[in-house]
């Protein structure tokens, strides 16, 4: 049995644990950091938020409430999207018999850099629910700080109490685009006009976001609690506007061919994200638990 089990949304894992033959081999699916983890650095984070603007918002949360160490005794094998010694590693850091794996994207992305189009004071937030827990509010007000550079937010999830409070249609330099497919021609169109691909994500585990954004050629800067492959890519060490802000102003700046280098890198750094990465990763995964009596 595989059964993912760390985010909001899984909320049977544990019932369904219950109901399984005790010679069953149950496999742990974490697609992120473990919920006790996730929960603390999104409570740390409601606090900042609320430290620096004086309002309570209800935000989406991620995590799960299923506590890990009541049920680890029952789960034979972790498999966990980010990389070893990450930060989703570490959470699990009492747990031996996990596997890391990475998210798999789109293949139909096909997309060769214009170097006319590129513009290295264009960011882009591409991603799903949970704009606190993803860091969106910080990004929002570094931008709103710094109205010369340019912040395309991009999500299927429109969190309307989080966008309204912000009023970002009052900043010309602040577009929301909604939900855009990853392999679409909008996407392709959007991702040509960005240089860099932005996340302050609290607790993120092997991002499948982050590698859509690689594939397209962008350079990742995050927050260092984001589990990405760190070739190539920005790692923001303060939790604040001041640490977006030290990384960012060195980046609008690039030597143009540094940045093709850079960006050639991140390319070839996504295909660990191809279905043909991830299925044979998969089948040796597999192979290696069955192997194990």
């Amino acid at each position: 049995f595989v059964g993912a089990f760390n985010t909001g949304g899984f909320v049977n894992f544990e019932y369904i644990l219950n109901q399984l033959n005790e010679k069953t081999k149950i496999i742990g699916l974490s697609t992120g950091a473990n919920p006790k983890h996730m929960k603390e650095q999104f409570s740390k984070r409601e606090r900042m938020f609320k430290k620096r603007n004086g309002v309570d918002l209800n935000h989406v949360s991620r995590f799960s409430i299923i506590n890990f160490n009541k049920i680890k005794k029952k789960i034979n094998h972790l498999i966990y999207f980010g990389y070893k010694k990450g930060f989703v590693d570490k959470s699990y850091k009492d747990f031996k018999n996990k596997i890391d794996l990475q998210p798999c994207i789109s293949d139909k992305i096909q997309f060769v850099r214009n170097i006319n189009k590129i513009n290295l004071k264009s960011f882009i937030y591409y991603s799903g629910s949970g704009y606190l827990h993803k860091g969106l509010d910080l990004i929002i007000e570094y931008f709103i700080q710094n109205q010369n550079l340019t912040l395309h937010i991009c999500s299927p999830n429109y969190e309307k109490k989080f966008l309204n409070f912000y009023k970002i249609s009052k900043y010309k330099n602040i577009i929301y685009n909604g939900n855009v497919k990853e392999d679409s021609n909008k996407a392709k169109e959007l991702f040509s006009k960005c240089g860099y691909i932005i996340s302050m994500n609290c607790s993120g585990g092997g991002s499948a976001a982050l590698a859509v954004g690689r594939r397209y050629g962008l350079i990742p800067v995050v927050w260092k609690n984001e589990d990405c492959n760190p070739k190539a890519c920005y790692i923001i060490l303060k939790e604040s506007i001041y640490g977006i802000n030290k990384v960012i102003k060195k980046l609008i700046n690039m030597d143009l061919n540094k940045y093709l280098k850079l960006s050639k890198e991140n390319i070839k750094i996504s295909q660990e994200n191809s279905s043909i990465y991830y299925q044979k990763r998969l089948f040796k995964i597999f192979r290696k638990i069955n192997a194990k009596k």
